[in-house]
């Protein structure tokens, strides 16, 4: 608490001193370290992970852009110790376990991750947990502290962090050449047969199902009777193909 002190003139009888307080009571919240939370980036492209931000580098970390990371209370190196940041920094600390640079604290970095999921309700190229295995990628420190505190720090997307981790997640396809099979986590050169849509084309949008040998098997959007359909198109990959290539047609969803 500040004091304020004053000296008054000297009077006949003496020197009075006068002193005071203010009522300032306790310290308001402390503006956050601007640390604690990675470097803002733009939505990952659907050419694979961004490897630019300090602290993302490639197969331990891809990016996390579009969180607010540690900007509220709590979120910063030294949380309090009975809170759920300052007890997952406490089981980090323990286990050993790190984030890696441009974090504050491990927490710093769990909560930049949910917010990151919590932003992408706009993006089309992936689904939350395809983009948190293939893209952001974390390496098995950032693993660790996902499955130990997204339920204290995000129960929102405590699940999907969980199921994403298990290899758990809904697979959206965009341009490029799949071969068929059941992809492991984090593996984006597969196509799981399927039924898939989408509606989201260009004029130049071109797809083919080629079987093992690399023969066409099917091909759109140009249906036998020669013409271009309107609305959204529906393709089936079959176990028994080769591979399914797309080009310009948008992001193929699977049909529930």
């Amino acid at each position: 608490m500040g004091r304020l002190q004053t000296t008054g003139a000297a009077a006949a009888a003496g020197l009075i001193l006068v002193t005071g307080c203010s009522d300032g009571g306790k310290d308001g919240p402390r503006p956050p370290d601007s640390s604690a939370s990675a470097p803002s980036t733009s939505a990952p492209s659907a050419s694979g992970p961004s490897t630019s931000a300090p602290g993302h580098d490639g197969g331990s970390g891809g990016d996390t852009g579009g969180g607010s990371g540690g900007t509220a209370p709590g979120r910063g190196s030294s949380p309090p110790p009975d809170s759920p940041e300052g007890r997952l920094n406490a089981l980090a600390g323990q286990k050993g376990w790190t984030a890696g640079a441009g974090y504050a604290s491990p927490a710093a970095y769990v909560h930049q991750v949910c917010d990151t999921l919590a932003s992408r309700d706009g993006d089309e190229t992936r689904s939350r947990g395809q983009w948190l295995t293939e893209v952001h990628r974390p390496d098995a420190d950032r693993r660790a502290l996902l499955r130990a505190g997204a339920s204290d720090l995000c129960p929102r997307w405590a699940d999907t962090v969980v199921n994403a981790l298990n290899g758990v997640y809904e697979r959206w396809y965009a341009d490029g050449e799949f071969e068929i099979g059941e992809p492991a986590p984090g593996d984006s050169s597969l196509i799981v047969p399927g039924t898939y849509r989408t509606g989201n084309r260009s004029r130049d949008c071109r797809w083919e199902r080629r079987d093992a040998s690399g023969a066409v098997l099917d091909s759109g959007p140009v249906t036998a009777s020669g013409r271009t359909p309107d609305g959204p198109l529906t393709v089936t990959v079959r176990a028994t193909d080769g591979s399914f290539s797309t080009t310009a047609c948008g992001t193929w969803k699977p049909v529930d």
